[in-house]
């Protein structure tokens, strides 16, 4: 929640804690009309049809776009199930979190290479501005060299 709110303070967004579907669906009804909502949910296992049944429940209910954030670092064979899990689910595009932290960073790539765009990525200890936009020539430094 903290890191949250530090990361969306600087544009005055309000955040919210809703912990259950009925809890969303009432901030949803509370909020301005045509106010953009961003639902960070928790993080879940992807071979639990329950904890996938809930996730799918929240995204049914906020009717959003799916999209998975994966840290750098991973085994590639995890990834690739996780990314190919949330691509079944409908995400279509994927975060690469703690690329500033990983030595390896090929399980982001399997998992994107399950149908997933990799859009962003966390450059930076630095959570407040410390998303880069993964483009190929970005990705490419990246997999030659370590961080610092």
């Amino acid at each position: 929640m903290a890191k949250l709110s530090a990361l969306v303070q600087p544009f005055n967004i309000e955040v919210v804690v809703a912990r259950t579907p009925e809890n969303v669906a009432a901030a949803l009804n509370a909020r301005p009309e045509g106010q953009p909502v961003l639902c960070d949910l928790p993080g879940i296992c992807v071979y639990s049809a329950l904890s996938m049944s809930k996730m799918m429940q929240m995204v049914d209910i906020l009717g959003a776009d799916l999209s998975l954030v994966l840290p750098a670092g991973l085994d590639a064979e995890e990834s690739a199930d996780i990314g190919e899990m949330f691509a079944e689910c409908g995400a279509t595009t994927m975060v690469a979190s703690k690329m500033d932290q990983a030595g390896r960073v090929g399980g982001i790539i399997a998992a994107a290479a399950c149908g997933l765009s990799l859009t962003y990525g966390s450059c930076s200890s630095n959570i407040v501005g410390g998303l880069v936009s993964l483009n190929p020539t970005v990705l490419a430094r990246r997999l030659l060299t370590l961080p610092t």
